[in-house]
């Protein structure tokens, strides 16, 4: 069925007054426009058409909900709102950012779907800074409705800001917000999702927490987004000095899946590599399965390189102090994704970095992010020239100018103050480079046309070499693998 079909049968069931039955097809359309875009450029698009069976959805429950008291009393509190609790991904550790620098005297989270692992109430809390008693975990049957428990258990917490953290494919998490009539409701645009939902609701602001994504919206969304920017702790006291040891000591953080295989250089060969060439050694921090590690013991032993040159940290409570507790003098982001809380967190080390350039639309993402000086690559050569250059005197200038981007833009105290206005206007986010191009909607378009034709062509290329297969098997499979009553010799 068609998005189109889907979005037809959604009005349906709203005009209807069935809310859960429009948000499942609703999710359905949005599952297929993703599916449709599988592999492309991401973009951080929206769907008004979308939007707006969201919010026909909240007027019909806002309308049927007992508004019930208000334990609270007003008192003014700040909660955010996970569709999904996530241990990992920028999001959450901006979420835990806003409740921790939050003025509010009342702070606390809600989660509708606490995931596989089914984490408690106190191990979120820890997370996220605040209070165990302040987390609260949807019952298992409101989950798939949670307008029937978020609006009173925010009137009960005397919350008037909500904060929501939300997957696309779950509308009905924005439902809730929307009933839950709350005076500010906040939507932290997640870019990873074609297109995210939420970003046309009524009333609601959408808080870009990237400068490109906050350019983009402006220009090409229709809306005015709020920017507030990633943040990070620099570690206290003052740097170690670069190359203290005579070597060259590099690091990457990162989890398993910022490597793909399929979508770039190996992790492990360009690392094996990089030691070969330049000795010293090289911090991994980020946990890495059994197989991972073992396909970097053999690209160490098919390099010459001594294992013991390549340190393992499966994960440190804290990246910008590891970094210094490791002397760690050039960081090399993870590749071919990066990660934006990553490079704020290195930033707030005044740890040089170089990045790795994936081009397109991917690579202006985190391009304002980056601290001036910063170096990239995009092919192996390119890195290898760069660590080549890597001198005391190069890395001092870059930790400096990494220093003080961190000071003017990303330090905690910016934030704060953001946060301190009852009504959030945000702060001024660092300009464009010159001569960046913005890309617009009509290049999504383009490219989810693109990506359609390149799986069309796939289904082709699979369907010859299975026909291929298929023969082959055919073959193998004359005779048959078993006797049969017509084969089976007689007995003597």
């Amino acid at each position: 069925m068609s998005a189109a079909a889907f979005v037809s049968e959604a009005w349906a069931a709203i005009h209807g007054g069935d809310v859960p039955g429009a948000l499942r097809l609703l999710a359905e359309a949005y599952g297929l426009i993703g599916r449709w875009s599988e592999g492309g450029q991401r973009l951080p698009i929206g769907w008004p058409e979308g939007d707006r069976i969201i919010a026909a959805a909240a007027q019909i429950v806002r309308g049927a909900a007992d508004p019930g008291p208000d334990d609270g009393g007003g008192a003014g509190g700040d909660a955010v709102l996970f569709s999904r609790w996530t241990y990992y991904g920028g999001h959450r550790f901006a979420a835990t950012d806003i409740l921790r620098l939050s003025p509010a005297r009342q702070k606390c989270a809600f989660v509708v779907n606490p995931g596989a692992l089914d984490p408690s109430p106190h191990d979120m809390a820890e997370r996220l800074g605040i209070p165990a008693d302040c987390v609260e975990v949807a019952p298992d049957d409101v989950r798939r409705t949670p307008w029937e428990w978020l609006p009173a258990r925010l009137r009960a917490r005397g919350c008037s800001r909500l904060f929501v953290v939300h997957d696309t494919y779950k509308p009905g998490v924005l439902v809730a917000a929307l009933a839950s009539a709350l005076a500010r409701v906040y939507i932290l645009h997640h870019i990873d999702a074609k297109p995210c939902s939420g970003l046309h609701l009524p009333g609601v602001r959408v808080v870009e927490l990237t400068p490109f994504c906050y350019h983009y919206s402006r220009i090409n969304l229709g809306i005015v987004p709020i920017y507030l920017p990633l943040v990070s702790e620099p570690p206290a006291g003052g740097r170690p000095p670069f190359l203290a040891t005579g070597e060259l000591r590099t690091a990457t953080c990162g989890r398993e899946s910022k490597f793909a295989l399929h979508q770039g250089f190996p992790y492990a060969g360009i690392i094996a590599e990089r030691l070969r060439r330049f000795g010293g050694r090289h911090v991994h921090i980020g946990r890495l399965s059994e197989n991972a590690l073992a396909r970097v013991t053999e690209a160490l032993r098919r390099a010459g390189v001594d294992p013991g040159r390549f340190e393992y940290l499966s994960r440190v409570p804290n990246l910008p102090a590891a970094l210094w507790a490791n002397r760690v003098d050039l960081y090399l982001a993870s590749f071919p994704a990066g990660g934006a809380r990553t490079v704020i967190d290195v930033m707030a080390s005044a740890t040089p970095a170089v990045v790795h350039w994936a081009g397109g639309h991917e690579g202006v993402h985190r391009i304002n992010l980056r601290a001036p000086g910063t170096a990239e690559w995009s092919t192996p050569e390119e890195l290898w020239k760069i660590l080549a250059a890597a001198d005391a005197a190069w890395l001092e200038g870059r930790s400096r100018m990494a220093g003080e981007h961190f000071d003017r833009h990303h330090r905690p105290d910016v934030l704060a103050r953001a946060l301190s206005e009852p009504e959030i206007a945000g702060v001024e986010p660092p300009a464009l480079p010159e001569g960046a191009m913005v890309p617009s909607p009509h290049d999504v378009l383009c490219q989810v046309l693109a990506d359609i034709a390149w799986l069309r062509r796939s289904e082709g290329a699979m369907a010859t070499r299975l026909a291929h297969l298929e023969k082959e098997m055919s073959r193998a499979l004359r005779w048959p693998r078993w006797p049969t009553r017509e084969s089976t010799p007689p007995g003597p």
